[in-house]
């Protein structure tokens, strides 16, 4: 633990002490002899905040926390294995598009009850897509958000500010380098920046996660987004909302995978063993790259003692299209206006409570004492816990994210970045339907072909599409279309 982790620390356990104690009415020892587990995914990220808070949570209440860590690729089928028979999981924090399986076989327990009891979480201060998106379902709330995400663009901002790349980059392209608006721009910055001399070592145009069972499929979604979505929220880019046909395999889906493929000429030549945190050590460790597509986490890594990034960092929201694809009319439109659809990925992860749980109200408080603003407002702005943001109090100022050590022109980008992913109308949303561990894998194995040069991307994207009729049919397909539109705020077609 060093020193950051010390100084915040012994902040919010004080804060956290008079949260407790004094705004519940609580005496500290309340759970005494009590003991809760919980799972979640070890990346270290997610596991690492949860591991800090449980023995101040125990200092506070008397209950003993224990944490259990795993792989991603095995989260999702452990804690519905665990569900199913043992039990012994308290909790687990995990994906929002989960909800559908442990929500519809009754595994979860409804939090609303907890949280109006509880004040001192400050449920209202969450911004409300976190709110309405990752913790609801159904009309329910099961789950106490510790993340916000969204997907976007990062960026050498003293490489795009020096003058003679400026100057190079007009001359070979025809436009001024800034923050790419489009993905064709991306991909120019991508091959003028690759190969060139940095600090003294050749760098590469971009890195992005390309890697099987390592969230990399997510990456996906992004690049299609604005080619897929145009008409808003409710239109969504992942399913018809007329059939539940899939729309992987549309040709905005296909252009958005080719592009992807393409990139891999200006990464490092490693890139298909690269995930999540292979990009982010590269990024801001290394410098090996001038472009990265991440979520939050590159933001709060830059102000690690390590990072060589610091005061340096551009963040921009995810590059729209001037073209979409037009799925009722079955070609592309040219858009009088560049389309941006900022992709909330995966949604951020989040705390539930096992409906068999002996210890609800335990296992509530301590899921609350993570996410109230005294932790919270640290946990964000700390690299390696994995958590972004997603309070009000979280995009209120820079100071927040400057005091944790993060320059403060590179916090200020950072959060225009967010906030402005956070407020587009064109926001994509997850899928968040049962099977939703089953679709995810399917599109991991069918982008993996892709990218390795096992199947062209349209041979690619037709088999996930296949193997989703497969899944939803199995399913039953008017369940799941009906699911599908309510995550998307439309009414039901039955």
């Amino acid at each position: 633990m060093n020193k950051k982790y010390i100084a915040f620390g012994a902040v919010g356990l004080l804060t956290a002490g008079l949260v407790l104690g004094v705004a519940q009415g609580q005496g500290a020892k309340k759970y005494a002899g009590k003991t809760i587990t919980i799972v979640t995914f070890d990346g270290p990220q997610i596991g690492e905040p949860l591991r800090r808070h449980a023995p101040e949570f125990e200092k506070l209440t008397g209950a003993k926390v224990n944490i259990v860590l795993t792989t991603f690729g095995d989260l999702f089928p452990r804690i519905l294995t665990d569900f199913q028979n043992a039990n012994s999981f308290d909790a687990a924090v995990f994906a929002p598009q989960w909800l559908g399986d442990y929500v519809s076989a009754g595994y979860l327990e409804p939090l609303d009850g907890y949280i109006k009891n509880a004040p001192e979480l400050k449920w209202n201060e969450i911004a409300p897509f976190f709110r309405e998106f990752s913790a609801t379902y159904a009309g329910k709330t099961y789950m106490v958000p510790f993340d916000g995400d969204f997907q976007m663009v990062y960026y050498r901002r003293d490489l795009w500010e020096n003058a003679a790349n400026r100057a190079a980059f007009r001359t070979k392209y025809g436009y001024q380098l800034a923050a790419p608006k489009t993905w064709a721009e991306y991909r120019d910055m991508a091959e003028f920046f690759n190969g060139k001399t940095v600090d003294g070592k050749k760098i590469y145009g971009a890195v992005e996660a390309m890697t099987r069972n390592a969230q990399s499929f997510w990456i996906l979604g992004s690049r299609a987004a604005a080619y897929m979505q145009y008409k808003g929220t409710a239109q969504g880019i992942f399913f018809d909302t007329n059939n539940m046909n899939p729309l992987i395999n549309e040709d905005g889906f296909v252009r958005a995978l080719t592009e992807w493929k393409d990139i891999q000429k200006f990464a490092p030549p490693n890139i298909l063993n690269y995930g999540t945190g292979e990009v982010r050590s590269g990024f801001t460790k290394a410098c090996e790259a001038a472009l990265a597509i991440d979520w939050g986490d590159i933001g709060s890594l830059s102000a690690d003692k390590d990072s060589c990034i610091k005061g340096k960092l551009g963040s921009t929201i995810l590059p729209g299209s001037k073209d979409y694809w037009d799925r009722d009319a079955n070609k592309w439109v040219t858009a009088p206006r560049i389309n941006y659809a900022p992709y909330a990925a995966f949604g951020g992860w989040s705390g539930a409570v096992n409906a068999k749980s002996k210890e609800k109200q335990a296992t509530f408080d301590f899921l609350s004492f993570v996410g109230q603003p005294a932790q919270s407002n640290e946990d964000v702005t700390i690299g390696i816990t994995g958590f972004n943001p997603y309070r009000t109090s979280h995009f209120a100022s820079p100071d927040l994210y400057v005091k944790a050590g993060m320059d403060a022109t590179d916090a200020k980008n950072y959060l225009n970045a967010i906030g402005s992913s956070l407020k587009n109308r064109n926001l994509v949303l997850d899928y968040r339907v049962p099977g939703a561990a089953r679709y995810q894998a399917a599109m991991d194995v069918g982008v993996s072909e892709a990218l390795s040069g096992q199947k062209t991307p349209k041979d690619a994207l037709d088999g996930i599409a296949a193997e989703w009729n497969k899944i939803t049919n199995e399913l039953g397909r008017q369940k799941q279309l009906n699911i599908y539109r309510q995550s998307l705020k439309l009414k039901s077609l039955q």
